[in-house]
């Protein structure tokens, strides 16, 4: 008997190489879920996002379900890189006059025909990845936004206050939908509140060095100017450098933000419970698949003034509700210099407002 012919495996030996191929192919897929994460968001905002999710009860709950799908989104990835590689082995292993023989006439159809299919699932799975952290960053977002409405309503309603809770709400939901939002296309910015021209220049001073002695006029203008962007949405001008927005992060962060406060909306909830209800209007910008995932928006020359910041395209769009108990003690009406002031004195114990929400919503186009 050769002593180098193959001895046959038992049934352990088969059960063991399987298992072996399973762990392996379970840390890919992780591998691959983390990397589509990283492409899309910046690492910062994946930490937050992660603290979010571990630390807040209802948006780990709301987060599990598209968790998952970004997983089933890693496995069909995997599952095409491993489906190649067999093409590719099988390919090379046939004879060589075989492959010659195959060849003749037939490799440039078969590319014509492969190549739409492929471009198609390739920028599909990207924007779905896109979609998917758009959808957990607005379950982020509308808790924000009820925080805001929760803080900042009994002041307005008490006079201590003069701010616009909705707005408030807008731009704390805004700031966490920036990393998400597309800004390498059309930004004309139009009714923005002082409010939010407040926190933009914050942004921008942060980026500048010596940007705090800066006169705010003169930051006011150079944030108004990098926040505007002519390139329309029209399908010559999708590409997926410009859809994962590959500018200098000055640029971007003006650009991104706006178009984020652009496409908020916010209806503060009032009474027995306050909280907020947020609609985000995502643009799709991935080439070839924007009609997948969302409605047009219509427009001329990929204008539309109906349109956050007057840009165009297929848009989808995410509507979340969340509510908080309202607070239990209101705001002291009476400001310090009044004489009605009365410091606390430890005789009453406040009453501890009951932070347990819930996010109640889906989105449009799909989602």
């Amino acid at each position: 008997m050769d002593s180098t012919e193959k001895q046959p495996r038992n049934g352990s030996q088969y059960i063991l190489g399987y298992a072996m191929q399973a762990i392996v192919h379970i840390l890919m897929t992780l591998l691959v879920a983390i990397l589509l994460a990283w492409a899309v968001l910046p690492l910062h905002s994946l930490q937050a996002l992660f603290q979010y999710s571990a630390n807040v009860p209802d948006i780990r709950s709301m987060n599990v379900s598209q968790l998952a799908i970004q997983l089933g989104l890693a496995a069909c990835i995997w599952a095409m890189c491993v489906i190649l590689y067999k093409l590719v082995a099988l390919h090379r292993a046939a004879p060589a006059k075989q492959r010659l023989r195959a060849a003749r006439g037939t490799v440039l159809t078969e590319f014509l025909i492969i190549l739409p299919v492929f471009l198609l699932l390739t920028f599909g799975m990207a924007q779905l990845s896109i979609n998917n952290m758009a959808g957990m960053l607005a379950n982020v977002a509308v808790y924000e936004a009820a925080r805001a409405v929760w803080v900042w309503q009994p002041e307005v309603d008490s006079g201590r206050a003069s701010a616009n809770p909705a707005d408030r709400a807008r731009i704390a939901a805004a700031q966490v939908m920036t990393p998400i939002a597309p800004g390498s296309f059309t930004i004309i910015p139009t009714e923005l509140s002082n409010e939010f021209k407040a926190s933009r220049r914050a942004l921008l001073t942060a980026q500048v060095p010596l940007g705090h002695m800066v006169p705010s006029d003169i930051t006011d203008l150079a944030a108004d100017l990098g926040s505007v962007n002519l390139k329309s949405t029209s399908e010559k001008n999708l590409t997926l450098a410009d859809a994962l927005d590959k500018s200098t992060f000055l640029l971007r962060s003006l650009t991104k933000y706006t178009h984020a406060y652009l496409a908020t909306e916010i209806t503060p909830i009032t009474g027995a419970e306050l909280g907020a209800t947020l609609t985000y209007h995502h643009n799709q910008v991935m080439p070839l698949v924007g009609y997948v995932f969302g409605q047009h928006s219509g427009g001329i020359l990929g204008l539309n003034t109906s349109s956050p910041g007057m840009r165009g395209g297929y848009y989808s769009t995410y509507k979340r509700t969340y509510t908080l108990k309202a607070q239990a003690w209101q705001p002291n009406t009476a400001m310090p210099n009044d004489d009605s002031f009365k410091e606390y004195d430890g005789s009453d114990k406040p009453g501890s407002p009951n932070v347990k929400g819930e996010i109640q919503g889906g989105a449009g186009g799909g989602w």
